[in-house]
Order: structure tokens, then sequence, then C-alpha cells
């Protein structure tokens, strides 16, 4: 059976394992950092080419305001009691 010890006895080789342990924690951060940047990057450069791409869409037409004290709007009969049926 092989037995490997988790933590080196010396303490210069713990303080060194330690540093390179910081070190990759760093480096994975870092990394991460540019692949958001890519990311926010690529996004806004596609949204952009899209945007610039597509057809112009026609102004909407100004419709008349509404005398004052008149409020504008539609509506939907979302339900409606059934009429009574007599015999």
């Amino acid at each position: 059976m092989i037995h490997v010890r988790s933590l080196p006895r010396n303490p210069l080789a713990r303080l060194a394992g330690g540093i390179l342990a910081l070190l990759a924690v760093a480096a994975v951060l870092v990394l991460g950092v540019f692949a958001l940047a890519a990311f926010v990057v690529g996004g806004s450069l596609l949204w952009l080419y899209h945007a610039l791409r597509a057809p112009a869409r026609p102004a909407p037409a100004a419709a008349e305001a509404p005398p004052p004290g008149v409020i504008d709007g539609e509506f939907t009969v979302v339900s409606a009691r059934p009429e009574p049926t007599r015999r």
C-alpha cells in the first residue's frame, strides 16, 4: 500500500506549497476575468453587428391627442354573465 503525506514537514516546503497554491488561485481568477471580458466584448460586437444589419423600422404614426379630461385606452371583455334562460 502506498501512503502519501498530504502536508510536508519542512516549514519552507509548506511555505512554498502555500505560495504556489495562492499563485494558482490568482491565475485562475485572472483567466476568469479575461474570459468574462472576452464574452462581454464579443457579445456587444455581435449585438452591434445585428443592430446595424437589421432593416430600419418605420416610425409610428403620430396619433391625435384626445381632448382634455378624456382617458384614451382599449379594453377587452374577459368574462360576461350569461343571460338567464326563461322557461
